[in-house]
C-alpha cells in the first residue's frame, strides 16, 4: 500500500483488512459515513400504537436477509402483536420476496414499496416507529444512521460495521441471526419504547456522523 494514509468506514472494517493483508495500523484510520442532514433537519416524535410500523431500507438482494425478519414479523403477528413493515429498494431477489409474501400470507403486514428518493425516504421514516437492518454484512449502516437522526430506535443484526452505530439507547443489537432473535429484538424495543429519548438518538447521531464531525476528523491530525 503506497498511500499515506487509507480511510475505511468502521473499526470492523479495518480489522478485517489488518487480517487480510499485511498492513501497518497506522495506515488505516477509521472515518464514518455521513449521514445527509436532511434527516435530522426531519427528526420528530412518533408514540408507539397499533399497527406497529417497521421500516427496512435495502437493497433487494440475498444477504440483505429480508426473508428472516419476514418470518420474525409472522412470529410478532403468532404473539398477537399488529404490525406493518414497509421494504424500501429494488433489486435482484424482489421476485422471490414477493413470492414469499404471498405464499406465507403476509400481504397486510409485509409491503414491498419499491425505490424511494431521498426526501421520499425521510418521509417513510418519519412515518414508522422502529428502522430495522437484517443485512448479515456490512462495513457501516447508512441506513441505521438515517433513521436514528429522526429519531427512531433500531433493531439491528450484528453484521460487522454496525457495532460502531448502535449503542444502548438506540435499541437492539443483536448477533443471532434467526427469525426468533429478530421478533425478541422488535418485541423488546415495542415493550420499552417509551424508554428511547428519541430526541436524544437523533442529537447523538448528529454529533457522531453529521458533516462538521466527519470533516473536522478529517482535517484533524494531518489527515
Amino acid at each position: 500500500m503506497n498511500s499515506k494514509k487509507t480511510f475505511v468506514v468502521s473499526s470492523y472494517y479495518k480489522e478485517a483488512l489488518l487480517k487480510k493483508y499485511q498492513l501497518k495500523k497506522n495506515k488505516l484510520e477509521v472515518v464514518p459515513n455521513v449521514v445527509n442532514p436532511i434527516f435530522y433537519n426531519n427528526r420528530c416524535e412518533i408514540k408507539i400504537g397499533s399497527p406497529v410500523r417497521l421500516i427496512v431500507i435495502a437493497y433487494l438482494v440475498e444477504r440483505k436477509n429480508h426473508i428472516t425478519l419476514f418470518k420474525a414479523v409472522k412470529l410478532l403477528e403468532g404473539r398477537g402483536l399488529k404490525i406493518e413493515l414497509k421494504v424500501v429498494g429494488n433489486g435482484s431477489y424482489e421476485k422471490e420476496l414477493q413470492s414469499f409474501v404471498i405464499d406465507n400470507d403476509l400481504e397486510n403486514e409485509v409491503q414491498l414499496i419499491g425505490l424511494l428518493d431521498r426526501s421520499e425516504v425521510v418521509e417513510a421514516i418519519k412515518e414508522s416507529h422502529i428502522v430495522v437492518s437484517a443485512s448479515t454484512f456490512e462495513t457501516f449502516g447508512v441506513n441505521i444512521i438515517e433513521g436514528l437522526a429522526v429519531g427512531r430506535p433500531c433493531v439491528v443484526l450484528d453484521s460487522g460495521g454496525p457495532r460502531d452505530i448502535m449503542r444502548k439507547k438506540d435499541g437492539i443489537l443483536f448477533s443471532e441471526n434467526s427469525p426468533d432473535a429478530f421478533a425478541n429484538g422488535i418485541q423488546e424495543v415495542i415493550e420499552n419504547y417509551k424508554m428511547y429519548d428519541q430526541n436524544e438518538i437523533a442529537e447523538s447521531c448528529i454529533k457522531r456522523f453529521g458533516e462538521n464531525t466527519i470533516y473536522e476528523k478529517l482535517y484533524s491530525n494531518n489527515l
